[in-house]
């Protein structure tokens, strides 16, 4: 479990082919891995990964075909910027919103207004997941929590503050780049329930 507050912004250094998946290699910093351990989870950029090897300020992990399709993962190349953040404890500050790490869906980019402190983002998503959003409620893109802004049946906003900007990956995204989407666990949860009273 995670909190979608980013700890630290690492650089894809290394992609080798794992069978039909992947195994990647990963520069952060020595202090963001100073207490992590083989078989630890780390979300990156969203998705819960586990740990498999440790050097220094570098660390691996390896995915399944299943991640590299249901993710960006498969679009991402040596050099990329990856949003990194230890798993959740006892002890950690709730700061953000729960996150499993479990990728719902990707979607696109549609626009990003650069505006004078706070920018603004527009996402495209799959209209069947709207339910999935209320305006206020929590969204976690690339791992990062958000508070969801203006929305509409296949769209909605978010505002981004300065240290998110400063602090994240979203300083280096674009209008049509893609973003790994989570919504809101809680809200999956309600939306079940009332599935299965309806039926």
């Amino acid at each position: 479990m995670f909190t979608g507050l980013i700890q630290c912004l690492g650089s894809l250094d290394h992609v080798r082919p794992l069978d039909n998946g992947a195994q990647w290699t990963i520069t952060a910093t020595e202090s963001f891995l100073s207490d992590c351990q083989l078989g630890d989870s780390i979300a990156i950029n969203g998705v819960c990964s586990t740990v498999t090897a440790i050097d220094g300020a570098t660390f691996t992990v390896d995915y399944l075909p299943e991640t590299l399709a249901k993710t960006t993962f498969k679009e991402l190349k040596p050099g990329a910027s990856l949003n990194l953040e230890q798993s959740l404890t006892l002890s950690t500050k709730l700061g953000g919103h729960i996150v499993s790490g479990h990728i719902d869906e990707t979607c696109k980019i549609l626009d990003i207004r650069k505006g004078d402190p706070f920018w603004e983002i527009d996402i495209q998503i799959n209209p069947n997941n709207a339910a999935n959003l209320v305006p206020k409620g929590s969204i976690a893109m690339d791992g990062i929590s958000l508070t969801v802004g203006n929305l509409t049946p296949e769209t909605f906003s978010c505002f981004i503050i300065p240290h998110t900007i400063e602090h994240t990956n979203l300083q280096y995204k674009a209008a049509g780049d893609t973003l790994n989407i989570e919504y809101d666990m809680l809200g999956k949860y309600v939306l079940r329930q009332q599935d299965l009273n309806a039926s």
